[in-house]
């Protein structure tokens, strides 16, 4: 169940839920201690908003005219729910894989006061990284 947001959630992604191999009770870890797992087929999901990590912002665009296509390695997404993105979920954002980072932040529990519950107006925000077939692509 989406919880409904005051501001609406319009834009479509997919969303690949990552599920670790495991041995036993502990998960099976590469070389790197990275857990080894499949990730489901994808299930569209509607977002709020996203937008470019906030070191980007006040970058200068590049000179060179001839730099057309542009991308963003860390992203945020505002999202109505955000219990059901974890480490290491994959969302496809505008044509881009990302991989999610960390934990989620749910804005329910208070923004910044403990007493006051934000989850009504804006639901909850995810930190994602691009990704490629060769794995998490680093910052510039």
């Amino acid at each position: 169940m989406t919880t409904p947001t005051f501001l609406p959630a319009s834009i479509q992604i997919s969303h690949m839920v990552f599920t670790p191999t495991m041995s036993g009770n502990a998960p099976v870890l590469d070389n790197h201690g990275n857990p080894v797992g499949t990730y489901a087929n994808p299930v569209a999901r509607f977002i709020v908003a996203w937008w470019p990590l906030e070191r980007r912002t006040w970058q200068i665009d590049p000179v060179d005219p001839d730099v057309v296509s542009r991308y963003e390695y860390d992203i945020h997404m505002l999202v109505p729910q955000a219990n059901v993105y974890n480490k290491p979920d994959r969302v496809i954002v505008n044509g881009l894989s990302y991989e999610i980072q960390g934990l989620s932040t749910d804005w329910a529990s208070a923004l910044p006061f403990p007493t006051a519950s934000y989850g009504m107006l804006i639901g909850g925000e995810v930190h994602c990284r691009r990704v490629t077939s060769t794995g998490v692509i680093g910052g510039m």
